[in-house]
Order: C-alpha cells, then structure tokens, then sequence
C-alpha cells in the first residue's frame, strides 16, 4: 500500500507530532508498505536520507505564513500547499492520504481519496461554539483518536467517524534492559541519589515548576533527590530562575534537547519519572515511555494520563498544580520499595499489551485496508 503521511510540521522540530508520524512511518515500512511524508522546507537543510522512508518537502509561503497568525483556525499556508500537493498525489497515486491536522480539510475534500486524520491536540475540539467543527470533521472518511475520551468528543460533533487508536512505542528501544549508568555518570548522580526524571516541552502547562516547587519539600526530608529535566523551550529560562530562586542550583539538572534516539537512556537512568500537566493532555507518550522501561510513573488527573494509568496498580494519579502532595507521593514511593516495584512491573505490562507497535500497526492497516 502506498501511504502519505502529510503534516504541517516535521523534523527537525522534536513533539509529539512528528515523533508519531516518524515511528509510525518506520514500522510501515517493516510491513513493506510505500510511505511518503509530505511536509514544508525548513530555511536549513535537512538531511532526510537518514530515514527508511521518502520526505518531500513543499517550498514555503512566507508571506501567507506571516498571516497565519491573524488567521488560526485556518491556516492560509496550508491551504496554498494545496496546489503542489495535488501534484505529487497525481504523480505518485496514494492509495491512502493520513493527515495530521484539521487544516488540511480543504485538500481531503478536492483529492477525492480514501483519507484519515489523526488528532495530536484536544483543545479546538472542546470550543462548542465554532461550527465550522463539523465542516473539517466531515471532510474526512476516518478519524482516529488516541484516547477513549477525545473519541467521545469527536463522536457527538461527526457521528460514526472516530475510531479509537492510541499511540505506539517501541518497547524494543524503551525496554527495562537499557543501561543506566551512561546517564547518571555523564552528570555524576552517585548511586545512593535518587533521581527524579521530567521529559517534555519545556512550556508553561507541562507543570514542570510544580515539580521544581516539590523539589524543596522533598529535600526537607531528604537529601539525596536529585531532578532532571529533559527538553526545551520558551520556559527554560524561568524553570531555571526558579530553582535558583529555591536554591536548587545542585539538585536540578537542565539537560536541554536531547535527540530522540537517546531518550531511552535517560529513562534507564531515572527511579521516579513524573509528568504533571496543568491542562487537558490528548495521550501522555512520555508516560508510556517511562513505563516501557519499567519506571514508577506519577501523573496528573488530565486526560489522556488518566487512560494511561490505572491508579494504584501500574502508576499514581494526582490533582494538579499540587507541590506538596508531590513531594509525599515521591517520598512514598521512596520508602515502600515493594510498592514501587508492583507500580512498575504492571506499568510494563500493561504498555507491552496495549501500546506495543506490533498491536498497533495491525489495527491501523486494518483501518485503512476497509477504506481502499
């Protein structure tokens, strides 16, 4: 089958969009499926010949781009690519088109083409009061979701479209068998520390102050806690202010990016992984992240986490914006080791029977096989 995957954004801008279309492009290609990523040019070059798949990039609209901001419901840039797309489908005859945004509603409905979209975010999708909704949904002939709750959403705006697909990973390359010491010896954590590990885009409803906060509480009581965070962003600079503020210059670790295909270590490196969103989260692929390599996860009560995990038995759920009650849930986990064990084997578990690859790329070709 030959397959685009077209989106917006992609490489070398590091989320969860594009960490998504990657890893689902590279197990495609396992299945000996064609699969093509249209996206737009960066000012740089990149190199996409490092990727087992075809890139095409589409030349950009700087000035259309420039309105975009003015215009965001409706990207004009988006809707120009319009054009050079419509030639590379008529070149190479998709036999499936998966977008990945709404926005490219407009080519769906021209192209006349067995098509998907994948939602990545929630919070267009909660606005009740624009009913042009339903005018992007019904542009396509499948929706998936990567949570049970966001099919809901979907379902009450575009009846009998959604279909409920979470999101893949790898439990090859996140797996409990990674080594450690890489990590904590590159940044020197002695082996009585325990560290804490955060992972993600470094903005403001991530709740990485809440953790930074919780940092001194924590280290009230004990003194061999140490946090990382991994990731960029507009927040960096008041993240660091604010440990700085706390005085915990020596206890809080800024790794900035890190390629993706390290990430796995640092995750064999942590005891305690923690992701405490204050907003609605569509997934949480951090979370199955961390649990692929058999960590005891501490979430949020936001969404897509609460899908994640079940609380008590594979991982903690907690109100948001809460420091104190951080800072006890860690110290908890701290000194009832045997809880914290339970936590992480039913947290691989559940990750290696829900979220694997291998279930998931079945259940999308058979998605899209019912649409050809």
């Amino acid at each position: 089958m030959r397959i685009f995957q077209i989106s917006n954004t992609f490489y070398p801008v590091i989320g969860g969009i594009e960490t998504y279309i990657d890893s689902l492009s590279k197990r495609l290609v396992f299945e000996s499926h064609n699969i093509y990523v249209i996206t737009r040019k960066f000012r740089n070059k990149i190199d996409d010949g490092k990727f087992n798949y075809q890139v095409i990039r589409l030349n950009r609209h700087k000035t259309l781009e420039s309105l975009d901001k003015y215009i965001r419901s409706i990207k004009l840039s988006i809707i120009y690519s319009y054009i050079p797309i419509k030639k590379i489908v008529l070149e190479l005859q998709p036999d499936v088109l998966n977008f990945h945004s709404r926005r490219f509603f407009f080519h769906s409905r021209l192209f006349k083409r067995p098509s998907v979209l994948t939602i990545h975010t929630t919070y267009f999708w909660h606005l009740k009061k624009i009913p042009i909704r339903k005018l992007f949904l019904d542009s396509f002939d499948v929706i998936l979701c990567f949570t049970k709750y966001l099919k809901k959403i979907i379902d009450k705006i575009s009846p009998s479209k959604a279909i409920f697909l979470p999101y893949g990973i790898d439990t090859n390359k996140f797996s409990p068998n990674i080594n450690e010491n890489m990590i904590r010896n590159k940044y020197e954590i002695k082996k009585n520390e325990k560290l804490i590990l955060c992972v993600g885009r470094l903005v403001p409803y991530k709740g990485f102050d809440t953790v930074i906060k919780a940092m001194q509480f924590i280290l009230k009581k004990n003194k061999n806690f140490k946090l990382m965070i991994v990731g960029d962003g507009p927040q960096l600079f008041k993240l660091k202010q604010l440990s700085r503020k706390y005085n915990l210059k020596n206890n809080v670790i800024f790794t900035n990016k890190v390629d993706y295909s390290l990430l796995q270590f640092y995750y064999a490196a942590c005891d305690i992984f923690i992701h405490v969103p204050y907003k609605f989260e569509a997934f949480g692929r951090v979370l199955i992240e961390a649990m692929a390599s058999k960590k005891p996860v501490i979430s949020t009560y936001c969404g897509g986490p609460e899908e994640i995990i079940d609380h008590n038995k594979n991982g903690l759920l907690l109100k948001s914006n809460n420091p104190q009650k951080i800072s006890e849930t860690i110290l908890n986990l701290y000194h009832d080791e045997a809880f914290s064990k339970m936590l992480s084997i039913n947290a691989l578990k559940k990750v290696k029977s829900v979220y694997s690859w291998e279930i998931i790329i079945k259940k999308y070709l058979k998605i899209l096989n019912s649409l050809t």
